[in-house]
């Protein structure tokens, strides 16, 4: 076996592995063109269209014949952003959310989350009733990284019950 130095020609060999020509790539690599490099960036497009998909939503087709799904889909907030686009809806138990009065005569609600009581923004309040029944929160979550919902960032839309 011969060893090459840099300012030497390689051998002649017409079967390099993955298609990289010394001759060609060594100046510029790239393994775009090659098997190689075709299965990386297949396999990367793979991977980043499953984030995508898994980002807007995962809807796994059971209330795909409910005759709410149209409604659902149609909330939205005050600023006109859909609310099953960011967060998924969970239902609120009637002790685990309250309205108040204001003040200056105005109604708010809270909603206890993850051990503790969240202040719902006006501007994510659906005002028209709730065909649903209980009340409904979209919260966006903290993570901790490990699939642990370590606090709210925000709340997304809120939809009172019947108790409200």
């Amino acid at each position: 076996m011969k060893i090459h130095l840099n300012h030497e020609e390689p051998p002649e060999q017409d079967n390099w592995p993955f298609g990289f020509d010394p001759k060609v790539d060594s100046v510029n690599p790239s393994f775009t063109g090659t098997v190689a490099g075709i299965l990386l960036i297949f396999g990367v497009v793979v991977i980043l269209i499953s984030f995508v998909i898994y980002a807007f939503g995962r809807d796994d087709g059971r209330y795909a014949n409910s005759p709410l799904k149209s409604w659902f889909l149609g909330l939205h907030d005050k600023h006109g952003t859909t609310c099953c686009d960011v967060a998924d809806g969970e239902r609120v138990a009637d002790v685990d959310w309250q309205s108040f009065k204001r003040s200056d005569g105005t109604v708010g609600y809270q909603v206890y989350l993850l051990g503790k009581w969240h202040d719902v923004p006006d501007d994510a309040v659906i005002d028209e009733p709730n065909r649903a029944g209980p009340a409904i929160v979209w919260p966006v979550y903290q993570n901790d990284g490990n699939g642990h919902n370590v606090g709210v960032a925000y709340i997304r839309c809120f939809i009172a019950g019947a108790m409200g």
